[in-house]
Formats: structure tokens, C-alpha cells, sequence
């Protein structure tokens, strides 16, 4: 279906310099087929679009023909991802609560897994959901779990598991909780990080099993992050359901990156263990998991 541009034309025979054709204070507004404005809004204003179109009578006539072709780049990035020909095999939902947020029930997340495309690194965030994955005869889980880091616009980092729901007990005192660390994964598949709700895991050991979440389409795929996230991380799934929970995450005030972090990097080099705690990007409203599970098909 083409998109259909809604714009203000002139009356034929006005010319678009002229000091008597009508301004407008709002830039052109393309619909698309949901009736959302597309990425085309307030890239160019009226007048100014008028005075770089050559054939200023029929651009209505061929500007139709021209959005489709086009299009918005964001959206023909999603669809060259082949995200939607992924095939979800498992569902498993996150239940948050953020600090500050009153809310009747908890903000919820429906995640899709492909258990084709990333069957080992399914396997492992289906345990965690369930909270049955066994490490050092310790039963981990995402339940209680905080989020790690939100870099706004560009990834979300949920379930940062550094605790054990079974704990010995010494002297009445709690042991102190086993340092779970992502064990990486073979896992290959040719899906990439372009569209909002884009689920991830790293490929590398190391981590605290958390689940990475585009909250924004990719509009430019040469982008550092974006280099990084295909070369670093795997595709495993999507968000089904709870994007707006996503965005209101995506929102939330973080701690932004300071001199230190240099600093920081220099210890990690130098293998000083305090340079690997970093709270740069760490939300500064507490992010929990307070319930996780399968959902039966």
C-alpha cells in the first residue's frame, strides 16, 4: 500500500517565493498506513520543500509514487533485518517495578524467543525465566534481578543476575551470593539489531546474563553502537508485548559517564578488580524483576 502524503499545496499559478502565498508554522506531515506521522516530519518545512522541487504543478502527482520508493530508512533497515521471518518458539514475560512508579500491577514485558536462530541461548534465558538455571549447585534466576545499564536510545540491559535463590547459611549469617557470569554461547544466525524490541544476549563470556533491548528503530546502521551491538551481541528474540514499558525505561535518568571512566579503563588494563565495578548508565531509580516465567502457548 503507498503511503498517502498529506501537505498544503499552493493555488496553482502562486509561485512559492512570493510574499502573498500562505505560511505555515508546521512542517509536512507524511501518514503511513497505521496513521502514524513517518520519520518524513519536520525533516523539511513547506515552502522550503516547494522551493527545491522543480515541477512545483505536478509534484502532487508524483510524490505518491516517490514515498514508497523512498519509504522511511529506519523502517527498510527492520525489514532487511529478516527479523520478521524469525520464527518466536518460546514466550517468556518479565514483570518489573521501578522505584518511584506507583502502579497497580507490575510493568510487564512479553518477550519472543528463536529457538531455531539461538537454540543454546534460549535454552539458558528460558532457565532464567523459570529461575531453575544451576550453577555451583546454586538455582539462579531473573525473579529480583536489576536492570544494569539504560543508554538512552540505544540499548536497554535488563536482568543483571548477581544473586542465588538457595544460600548456605554460616553462623545465621547468609553466605555471601555466588557471582553468576554469562558462560557465552555458539550460537550463530544472520539476524541484526535494527528494529525496537530487538532482544540480545552477549557472545562472549562474561556479564551478568542480562537481556539487551533496542528501544528505537536504527536509522543509521553505520553507527558505532550499532557496529558494536551486531559484532558483540546475538539476537534472540523480540518484545511481543510492552514496548511503551520499554520506552518509559528508556526514559529514566542514568549515571552519565565521567573523567573516572578513563580512569577506569586504565585499571581494567592494569588489572586492578575495583576498575571492573562501573555505575556509568546505571539507572538512578532502583529497576527490578519481581516475577518471570514461560507462558504456556
Amino acid at each position: 500500500m503507498f503511503l498517502v502524503p498529506q501537505l498544503e499545496w499552493p493555488t496553482l499559478g502562486t509561485a512559492p517565493h512570493s510574499t502573498r502565498s500562505r505560511k505555515s508554522s508546521s512542517p509536512p506531515r507524511v501518514l503511513s498506513e497505521n496513521g502514524g506521522v513517518s520519520c518524513l516530519r519536520g525533516a523539511i518545512g513547506r515552502r522550503q520543500f516547494l522551493r527545491d522541487t522543480a515541477l512545483v504543478a505536478t509534484a502532487p502527482l508524483l510524490l505518491p509514487l516517490a514515498v514508497p520508493l523512498a519509504h522511511c530508512a529506519a523502517a527498510a533497515v527492520c525489514i532487511d533485518a529478516g527479523i520478521a521471518k524469525a520464527r518466536v518458539t518460546d514466550r517468556v514475560f518479565l514483570d518489573l517495578s521501578v522505584a518511584g512508579v506507583s502502579s497497580a500491577t507490575p510493568l510487564r514485558l512479553v518477550i519472543g524467543l528463536y529457538g531455531e536462530a539461538a537454540p543454546q541461548a534460549v535454552s539458558v534465558v528460558r532457565q532464567l525465566s523459570q529461575n531453575a538455571l544451576r550453577i555451583e549447585g546454586k538455582r539462579l534466576g531473573y525473579r529480583y534481578a536489576a536492570a544494569g545499564r539504560v543508554i538512552r536510545d540505544q540499548r536497554v540491559e535488563l536482568g543483571r543476575v548477581s544473586q542465588a535463590d538457595e544460600r548456605t547459611q554460616a553462623l545465621g549469617v547468609a553466605s555471601r551470593a555466588i557471582k553468576a557470569v554469562w558462560p557465552g554461547t555458539v550460537d550463530t544466525n544472520p539476524l541484526r539489531h535494527r528494529c525496537a524490541g530487538t532482544v540480545s544476549v552477549p557472545r562472549q563470556p562474561g556479564g551478568d546474563f542480562e537481556l539487551g533491548i533496542l528501544p528505537r528503530d536504527v536509522a543509521d546502521v553505520s553507527a558505532p553502537y550499532v557496529r558494536a551491538l551486531d559484532d558483540e551481541h546475538l539476537v534472540i528474540g523480540r518484545v511481543l508485548d510492552g514496548m511503551d514499558v520499554v520506552e518509559r525505561l528508556n526514559q529514566l535518568p542514568v549515571n552519565l559517564p565521567t573523567r573516572r571512566d578513563g580512569l577506569r579503563e586504565v585499571g581494567k588494563m592494569l588489572g586492578d578488580p575495583r576498575a571492573r565495578q562501573s555505575t556509568t548508565w546505571r539507572p538512578l531509580r532502583k529497576v527490578r524483576i519481581v516475577d518471570c516465567g514461560v507462558l504456556n502457548e
